[in-house]
């Protein structure tokens, strides 16, 4: 079995994150404890799966427990990596004297080993053995400032000491799986040091030698930016790539072939370690929602989560993911082709797509967000890149605008009576208006009264309209740095002459920042469409809690 069967086996998204160390702060013991003992290594990633209901075991690992066991010397830290203390092989005659390792007998390779029995006897879910990467390993073994020097310098000795490598990880390896392991999985972080040419030199060969001597699901996974090599990780024959969370999946997905599985990329410390649960759903929902079109994805971290992750946070990381809708592939393929419409600018293409998507019974709210936001938000990153310019951002807003007008009346339909009114509009000055529309069509999904007054909108006519409508919330949008002092002026005038008594107003716009917002005087601040329906409820349940039934404003 192939890991994309693997995938498109299941009816849903499947899920887990990298790394077993979480497992041994609940379980009470150390990392330390962990690495020298399968019993606890066993039990402490079976508790994580069964806890948390992931879809894979990957027991506790490290990137030294190769070098160790041809004779090196570590430190243990009691609950971190362990730490090499001696890089002795810089040359030919240290390489002659170093020994291939012994997996049933050397240093922590037969706990390792004897670990994955130990799951496997209590466990019919895939089981992950891992590998430190060649160049990686060549690091621990030579240095891993030396070994990218020798890239240049030696790369004669380099290539024997990577062959040296290849032969013990091989031999490793074909361990790990008669142990039990389902998954071989190389973790090469020395990787992104290199370029694209010389990582496929000195580290991608050495790993597609290791994968074809095995008939095994594998994986690879890189640390950091390795968006510029993905055609040589690929060329590894790897059956899934685990990226880390600087590397945006979305574009890289266009450029994977059906067959390779995609992996990750939470990330593990600014998410998962320091981010609230409500934080890691939103994380969370938003990655996949970016990745609707691709099935073959498999949600999990962009890298090891830290010791001290906090339960609530995994809950919330793998229940947001298991329960999140998944396309079936005619849906997947035409949420793509709507994608690529929109940033051609295709009016009529994305007219039709859309139009055929509510035939499929996408959602509309799934056409809205994983479709035509996702599209514009790229055309976002094209422009700021530089790639596309003001003639085609016009006509991927005209594209944008086609397909708003097919769903409009469907989401308008689905409507269970009015949760509030919001007044909302484009700042004086500011011509540019499709966040606001898109905050606008957003919330009358959400079932909220809409008010729309549209673009360069004066601080006198927010207020009429208040004085009028006598909403809960008011709306201010501007797209331009020129125009925040327009933002400013008109939370201002609704603040005077009872207004602020009235209602909360909540701002936003590519420009706008939350320190902003609270410097102005806005009650809230949303980055997005869907945390403005967020920022929004929570204003109306804070209106509803006063006695005196006072109305509140919005900013978003």
């Amino acid at each position: 079995m192939r890991l994309i069967d693997l995938v498109n086996q299941s009816g849903r998204h499947l899920v887990f994150f990298i790394g077993s160390f979480p497992g041994a702060a609940m379980k009470g013991v150390t990392l330390k404890e962990v690495y020298f003992s399968a019993s606890l290594q066993a039990e402490t990633a079976c508790y994580l799966a069964e806890r948390f209901q992931i879809d894979f075991i990957r027991p506790v690992t490290d990137l030294v427990v190769e070098a160790e066991a041809m004779g090196l010397k570590a430190r243990y830290p009691d609950n971190g990596a362990p730490v090499l203390v001696e890089h002795p092989i810089t040359g030919p005659e240290a390489l002659a004297n170093l020994n291939l390792p012994e997996p049933g007998r050397d240093g922590r390779l037969p706990i390792n080993l004897e670990a994955i029995r130990l799951i496997k006897q209590r466990t019919d879910k895939p089981v992950i053995g891992s590998l430190t990467g060649p160049f990686t390993l060549a690091g621990a073994l030579c240095d891993p400032a030396g070994v990218a020097m020798k890239t240049i310098t030696d790369p004669e000795f380099l290539h024997a000491l990577l062959a040296f490598c290849t032969r013990a990880l091989k031999r490793y390896g074909e361990a790990l799986l008669a142990a039990g392991a389902d998954i071989l999985w190389i973790s090469e972080p020395l990787g992104s040091l290199l370029s694209p040419a010389q990582f496929w030199q000195f580290s991608g060969r050495y790993i597609q030698e290791i994968f074809a001597a095995f008939p095994a699901m594998d994986i690879l996974h890189i640390c950091g930016d390795t968006s510029y090599m993905i055609k040589e990780m690929l060329a590894t024959g790897a059956q899934g790539l685990s990226l880390d969370s600087r590397v945006s999946l979305p574009v890289l997905a266009t450029q994977m072939p059906e067959d390779v599985v995609l992996i990750g990329n939470i990330d593990p410390v600014g998410v998962m370690l320091e981010g609230s649960p409500q934080q890691v759903v939103k994380a969370t929902a938003n990655l996949l929602t970016a990745m609707l079109p691709f099935n073959n994805f498999i949600v999990s971290t962009g890298c090891t989560l830290p010791f001290e992750v906090p339960a609530a946070n995994i809950s919330a990381f793998v229940e947001t993911a298991r329960n999140f809708p998944r396309l079936s592939p005619s849906q997947a393929r035409l949420l793509l082709s709507l994608r690529r419409a929109l940033l051609e600018g295709d009016s009529e293409g994305v007219t039709t797509l859309t139009r055929k998507g509510l035939q499929l019974e996408v959602d509309a709210i799934t056409i809205l967000e994983g479709g035509l936001i996702q599209g514009i938000n790229r055309a976002g990153e094209l422009y700021q890149q530089q790639k596309v310019f003001i003639p085609e951002l016009l006509l991927i807003s005209q594209a944008m605008y086609a397909g708003l007008e097919v769903i409009r009346p469907v989401l308008v339909q689905k409507r269970h009576g009015t949760r509030g009114e919001i007044v909302l509009g484009t700042v004086q000055g500011d011509l540019h208006d499709i966040g606001k529309n898109l905050v606008g069509l957003m919330l009358t999904a959400n079932d909220y009264e809409v008010i729309d007054l549209g673009k360069d909108v004066a601080p006198e006519q927010f207020v009429e309209a208040v004085r009028a409508c006598r909403p809960q919330v008011v709306g201010l949008s501007a797209l331009t740095t020129t125009t925040m002092k327009s933002m400013e002026k008109t939370v201002r005038a609704l603040k005077q002459g009872g207004q602020g008594e009235q209602v909360k107003v909540i701002v936003g716009g590519a420009p706008i920042t939350p320190e902003f917002a609270r410097r102005i005087g806005a009650d809230a601040y949303a980055p997005d469409a869907a945390a403005a329906v967020t920022e929004v409820a929570n204003l109306i349940d804070k209106v509803k809690e006063h006695q005196d039934g006072q109305s509140t404003t919005g900013v978003f």
